[in-house]
This record gives C-alpha cells, sequence and structure tokens, in this order.
C-alpha cells in the first residue's frame, strides 16, 4: 500500500512529515522538531538517536523503526525529500574536493 504523502509548506525549509504505525496514519506534523516532540516521552534513547537513526532515516531513505512489536514509518513530500538528498549529495562532494 502506498502511503500518503504530506502537501508542501508556504516556508520551504520546513519538512512537513506523517508518521504511520503498521500503515495506519497517526499524525501529521509540520516539521521534524514536532516528530521528536512526539516521540522523545515514550523512548529512552539518546537525542541524536531518535533524530538520526528514527526520523531522518525515516523520512529520508524509508527506513522502517520497529518498537514494541510495531512499525513505524516516516513520509514527506517527494519533492522536499529529492531536494534534501540533493543537497546532502553536494555537502560530500565539497569535502572530498576539499
Amino acid at each position: 500500500m502506498e502511503l500518503r504523502q504530506p502537501k508542501p509548506r508556504k516556508n520551504k525549509n520546513w519538512v512537513p512529515v506523517i508518521m504511520f504505525k503498521n500503515e495506519i496514519e497517526v499524525k501529521e506534523f509540520d516539521n521534524i522538531q514536532e516528530v521528536f516532540r512526539y516521540i522523545r516521552p515514550f523512548v529512552s534513547y539518546s537525542n541524536r538517536k531518535i533524530y538520526d537513526d528514527i526520523i531522518h532515516a525515516g523520512v529520508w531513505n524509508f527506513e522502517k523503526w520497529y518498537f514494541n512489536g510495531d512499525v513505524y514509518e516516516f513520509r514527506t513530500y517527494e519533492e522536499r525529500r529529492l531536494r534534501h538528498l540533493e543537497e546532502e549529495r553536494q555537502r560530500k562532494a565539497e569535502k572530498v574536493t576539499k
């Protein structure tokens, strides 16, 4: 089943995110910070692990998060995801050339 994507926001730097639990939509967030604030009380992971291993991996790379027997997925709109991946590629290329 194809998971729904959020609509782009007026502020192009914000990354709207929809959180799914077992392929059922849980909540739509205006940005990644709101996702973090929603997840933080439920887990004992470090802040960095929540951001990097759960939220960013889910939003940018479609990696699933398995927690307490449930499968969580995160989605943003495809144009924003592709823009982020291109920015990451350019940052890595700049590091290599320096």
